[in-house]
């Protein structure tokens, strides 16, 4: 069966996309770490690569924002899933 969807931990990488409007989803690892994990797109893909290529811009100040409630949804799922 196919896996249609891209996961990452990496938090600035999950940040930047869900930025760019794609759907966001938190898996729980084990009890420190979580995964981020989004509908697998050609886009989606596109942008990953532009992001590794320090090509992919958004806006520092919503950037910044955008890591706090992702960190915010990670220990609330951290905390309720114990």
């Amino acid at each position: 069966m196919k896996d249609d969807t891209l996961k990452t931990s990496e938090l600035g990488l999950a940040a930047s996309l869900d930025l760019l409007g794609f759907k966001i989803t938190i898996q729980q690892l084990d009890h420190n770490k979580a995964m981020f994990v989004f509908d697998s797109t050609k886009e989606i893909i596109q942008q990953m690569d532009r992001y590794w290529k320090h090509e992919l811009r958004v806006d520092p100040q919503d950037f910044m924002q955008r890591i706090k409630t992702l960190k915010a949804r990670i220990w609330d799922i951290l905390r309720y899933n114990q």
